[in-house]
């Protein structure tokens, strides 16, 4: 069996899924597989995948006959996955190649592991790391803590990190990608995992090279995706939650995902010129207005 599974969700990304995949099959941590789910892609995806596969038996290229969207595709591998250890990666970033064997390592008394990442972006020569840097630290971090580093509006969100799994853990508790999602699905994701977890083993040291594109749903993401992770959040406060703190976690992340869901139906029209509609929009939740106005003061 191997130690871990690095699951990358590809669709057209012709253009950069190679250099996803060399380094995770470059990882110091020998003893691994990479699945590559190809999301019903119209480009070059598979072609260079299965030209990369022929090279080294531990990739596979897993294909989905239609573009299903980034949790079906992550779902399909974890179907066939057979490492001790679940890790994504997606398919526009990278990482370090000694990042699984220091995050492996940190958890051998653990269930969850995380580690610090630099953030990149399109176009631009720079590199910022996402979390202030704290050295060479390892430590654990309870899951009520972690949950409510996730949702805190003073800093930077611990949500956008990318946590490695232990099998079993996800297994215990059927964990899977909400396919309705197409963005947040990692964010539910692991509030269920924190729920069974005592806690997250936190590795300083950043090893995962996230690229943010301009195209990106992450940050760009339609209106109708915002309401369907607010509609999945509400329903999941509906579930029976082991740790109360997860449950109070949830609800502060769905207050904030409300908010920012009312301003961006009113200032995005309003961005692309669309004066009109977003003055009716404005007029439909002054509310709303007023949570724009205020998130324009505070940006300033």
């Amino acid at each position: 069996m191997p130690q871990a599974s690095v699951i990358i969700p590809a669709y057209n990304a012709a253009a950069f899924i190679e250099r996803a995949v060399t380094t995770a099959l470059r990882q110091t941590l020998k003893d691994i597989e990479v699945l590559v789910v190809d999301d019903g892609s119209t480009d070059a995806t598979a072609t260079i995948v299965q030209s990369l596969a022929q090279k080294d038996s531990s990739l596979r290229l897993i294909r989905l006959p239609s573009n299903r969207g980034v949790s079906a595709a992550r779902n399909a591998a974890l179907e066939v996955a057979r490492g001790d250890w679940i890790a994504t990666l997606d398919a526009d970033d990278w990482y370090d190649e000694e990042r699984l064997e220091r995050l492996v390592a940190a958890g051998k008394d653990a269930e969850i592991v995380v580690d610090n990442r630099y953030q990149l972006y399109e176009g631009r020569d720079e590199r910022n790391l996402f979390l202030p840097d704290e050295g060479s630290a390892t430590f654990h971090v309870p899951s009520a803590e972690y949950a409510a580093r996730c949702t805190s509006s003073e800093a930077r969100p611990w949500s956008a990190l990318f946590p490695i799994y232990r099998r079993s853990l996800i297994d215990r508790g059927r964990i899977r990608f909400d396919e309705r999602l197409k963005t947040g699905e990692d964010t539910l994701f692991l509030f269920l995992a924190l729920d069974l977890a005592p806690g997250v083993m936190f590795v300083s040291k950043p090893g995962y090279f996230r690229v943010v594109r301009k195209d990106s749903l992450s940050f760009s993401a339609p209106l109708a995706c915002q309401a369907a992770f607010i509609a999945v959040l509400r329903e999941a406060l509906e579930k029976d939650w082991r740790n109360a703190e997860l449950r109070i976690a949830v609800q502060a992340m769905l207050r904030t995902s409300e908010c920012n869901h009312r301003i961006r139906r009113i200032g995005r029209p309003l961005k692309r010129g669309q004066i009109i509609e977003g003055m009716c929009a404005a007029l439909r939740d002054p509310g709303g207005a007023f949570l724009l106005l205020r998130h324009l003061a505070r940006a300033r």
